[in-house]
């Protein structure tokens, strides 16, 4: 992603996920540089049946959840939304298809990304991730 960090950092303190974290956590994410990606319109993020276990955090843009035909949109996840947490957390394959449906910029953390993240900063991803998590199961057709 071409974007200058200044430019990352403004994306990251807009969303509610990051909330939690300190202005210099934040930094440490945003420079993260190889780990920020773009799709366009119309381009899958993931494949389901595949063996990637990145979780994404959609930093802008709005995705679709099929199933595998496409046809049934299962969710739509909008900016400060995660996804790929299930094959990220329990080392699956990933169970559903998911699209763009705008260009869409993620921030995607794999896991030696993740383990070489400070513990303070992981435990905070951690944190918020359990509380989507949460909130999914708690209002499973508000995702």
């Amino acid at each position: 992603m071409g974007s200058s960090l200044a430019e990352k950092l403004s994306i990251i303190n807009r969303l509610n996920f990051f909330n939690p974290f300190t202005p210099a956590e934040k930094q440490q994410v945003a420079s993260e540089d190889a780990h920020f990606q773009v799709y366009d319109k119309g381009e899958m993020l993931i494949r389901k049946g595949s063996s990637d276990q990145s979780l994404l955090i959609i930093l802008s843009g709005t995705v679709a959840v099929t199933e595998e035909s496409g046809d049934t949109v299962i969710a739509i996840l909008r900016a400060g939304e995660i996804l790929g947490e299930m094959a990220f957390l329990t080392d699956t394959r990933r169970t559903a298809h998911v699209v763009a449906q705008e260009p869409v910029i993620t921030l995607k953390l794999d896991r030696p990304m993740f383990e070489s993240l400070p513990a303070t900063i992981r435990e905070k991803f951690k944190d918020r991730i359990i509380e989507k998590l949460v909130a999914r199961w708690i209002r499973p057709t508000a995702r």
